[in-house]
């Protein structure tokens, strides 16, 4: 009777437990999951999933009480618990929002009673990954279904989201858009800092971008964990680690040189030498140390190294550096967006200004700050330079013949350095004239080249109605299942190689590229040129794509292409004002879209209005009313060729 008592007790209890189920409709976009999980920690890390999601574990869950999970920095597994009932339909994307997983493994029943589990964590090479992505994401099935999760979590507190499919992915290339455009900036500002150390010979150059290559690894390896994109097998936990004990030996001794701390205070100079040797006293033994032992000193470093550096610089700038201000100014901003940091790690706000995290953000505002100051030292010491220069040239005209032979002679030192700085100030004006061309190029291969012009001579460009365009819609048939069969390196490939042609056939026939989404290409004749054979000049473009795809099928292309025209009214211009893009609207690009979805491989469906405008040039099959999705009954005709 005992036992009937404590298997019912049990029963309700796991019941009560797991009452709350997360519901995801077709409404729901995203949501966050860190407060509403069950948290099951499994010390000796031996525990299954048929144990865990057992009746007889069901009491020894916890439930979270955080928006970002934080499991603390633990040598144990852990396991979470969460249900979903997900009635959309679709398949929406759980993702925790932490690269520095070694072990994140999702388990769940199917509706056959089987077990799935999808592994993660970064000791999984992404091409395994179910989801592509430094972080871990898993799919998730239609229906209501209890999701549990082993993780070894020895990193920070963990975001756990909930996204729409098609919200996950335009994050997802956000995120990695905003990653290479971070790289991008801080490559160049290492390599044109190495430029002018080389160049001038001005050692400052050279530590300045050592400091920039510390910085960058504070966000690809410590904070953002993007570094698998780059290196597959890093170890995340061990540059979790080594990177910071690294990071405060470089900024400091940055400090000292950029500052002449020793021109300045020489007891400040030995205190924060000390302060060095010890950084790098303990950068030697932290290998000895347990791991949650070396978390606890890195932060208490990291402090001692935000003080220590904002310290010198104001005491620095009192002595009469006043470069001492600014630097200790900047290492406020830097600081400022940590605390954001760790503000959103434990709160989840203030929320990221975009997909790179606060830390990102601070490095990057750091280093373009102490390139500023950098440049402005260098400004300020040729300032002081001709000062004194002035006045000794004041002086040696008072002198004797002798010194006035000096002074020529100095002049004519003084006349080749000009020469040679006016040499480097012209080649520096020609490089930009070059960079400023490429930019040029590459804005008119972003937009029509009135645009482009448009946007150049006043900043922006509005929006216009035009009346007589015809808007071109392709699509690959069942691109699904042909990336399925070949490697995501083939396929770009092969995208890449039609989507090149498709651009020259546009070009060529007077058509305005706009965008291509996935597998889909728009393009539209009669924009922003008017022309009055818009519509046969679309349908000589989009004949000449169908016959391209065909022959590249013939040999050895792997895809089949359907094409849809239409003509009327569209409304174009550039959207937003950062990264812009230049793209259509309107009733006539919707139809041209359910054109193309409602025609067959190989073949060109075009409108009744399309089809008016092209009769006496083409040979057309006319198809009948056919329902377009959301917009009715339609007439359609296959052009065939033309007459």
């Amino acid at each position: 009777m005992n036992k009937i008592w404590i298997s019912l007790f049990c029963i309700i209890f796991h019941n009560a437990v797991f009452a709350q189920t997360i519901v995801w409709d077709t409404n729901s976009c995203t949501q966050d999951l860190g407060n509403k999980l069950q948290v099951l920690e499994d010390k000796t890390g031996t525990l299954a999933f048929e144990q865990v999601s057992s009746a007889e574990y069901a009491h020894q869950f916890k439930q979270s009480n955080k928006i970002n999970l934080n499991l603390g920095y633990s040598v144990s597994y852990f396991w979470l618990h969460l249900s979903i009932n997900n009635t959309s339909g679709k398949t929406p994307y759980l993702e925790l929002l932490q690269a520095g997983l070694p072990v994140a493994d999702l388990y769940y029943k199917d509706d056959n009673g089987q077990t799935v589990c999808f592994k993660s964590g970064y000791k999984i090479p992404l091409n395994k990954k179910m989801i592509k992505n430094h972080f871990q994401v898993f799919p998730l099935p239609a229906g209501k279904h209890d999701f549990y999760i082993r993780l070894f979590s020895n990193s920070g507190p963990i975001p756990v989201k909930l996204f729409d499919k098609d919200k996950y992915e335009i994050k997802s290339n956000n995120e990695k858009l905003l990653y290479g455009f971070y790289l991008g900036f801080m490559f160049f500002l290492m390599l044109s800092n190495l430029f002018f150390f080389f160049s001038l010979g001005n050692r400052m150059y050279l530590f300045y971008s050592f400091n920039v290559i510390i910085y960058t690894c504070y966000a690809v390896a410590v904070v953002d964990g993007f570094l698998p994109y780059l290196f597959p097998k890093a170890d995340l936990i061990f540059w979790y680690t080594t990177i910071p004990t690294i990071g405060v030996v470089v900024q400091n001794i940055y400090c000292i040189l950029f500052l002449e701390v020793r021109k300045y205070s020489s007891g400040l100079y030995r205190f924060q030498w000390g302060i060095i040797i010890y950084f790098i006293i303990y950068a030697i033994i932290k290998f000895a140390l347990p791991f949650p032992t070396v978390l606890a000193i890195n932060t208490i470093n990291a402090l001692i190294s935000f003080f220590m550096m904002g310290f010198v610089g104001f005491k620095v700038g009192k002595k009469g550096n006043k470069m001492g201000y600014y630097f200790a100014f900047a290492f406020f901003i830097y600081f400022g967006l940590v605390l954001c940091e760790a503000s959103y790690i434990q709160t989840g706000s203030p929320a990221y200004f975009t997909e790179l995290s606060h830390t990102a953000l601070s490095t990057l505002a750091e280093a373009f700050i102490l390139s500023f100051l950098l440049s402005k030292r260098f400004e300020w010491e040729k300032q002081a330079f001709e000062k004194v220069h002035a006045e000794s040239q004041q002086q040696l005209l008072e002198k004797t013949l002798e010194n006035e032979r000096i002074v020529r002679e100095q002049n004519v030192i003084l006349e080749q350095k000009v020469e040679e700085r006016t040499h480097q100030l012209t080649e520096t004006l020609d490089e930009v004239k070059i960079e400023r061309q490429k930019s040029e190029r590459l804005l008119h291969n972003i937009l029509p080249e009135e645009i482009a012009e448009e946007l150049k001579q006043y900043g922006s460009s509005e929006a216009k109605q035009y009346d007589n365009v015809s808007v071109l819609f392709t699509d690959f048939v069942n691109f699904t299942g042909i990336s399925e069969k070949v490697t995501p390196k083939e396929l770009v490939a092969e995208i890449d190689f039609c989507y090149k042609a498709f651009d020259e056939i546009i070009e060529r026939n007077g058509l305005e590229k706009i965008k291509s989404i996935g597998d889909a290409y728009l393009a539209v004749c009669g924009l922003p040129t008017p022309t009055v054979s818009h519509a046969e000049n679309t349908v000589n473009a989009a004949l000449e794509i169908i016959d391209f795809i065909k022959n590249r099928k013939n040999n050895g292309g792997i895809f089949d292409i359907r094409a849809g025209i239409n003509s009327g009214i569209v409304v174009a211009g550039i959207v937003g004002n950062k990264k812009f893009a230049y793209d259509i609207w309107g009733d006539s690009v919707n139809t041209a879209n359910r054109m193309e979805s409602n025609s067959e491989m190989g073949r060109l469906n075009v409108s009744d209005i399309t089809y008016n405008f092209i009769k006496d040039k083409y040979n057309c099959e006319y198809r009948g009313k056919i329902d377009a999705k959301n917009k009715g009954v339609i007439d359609m005709y296959f052009v065939l060729s033309k007459k």
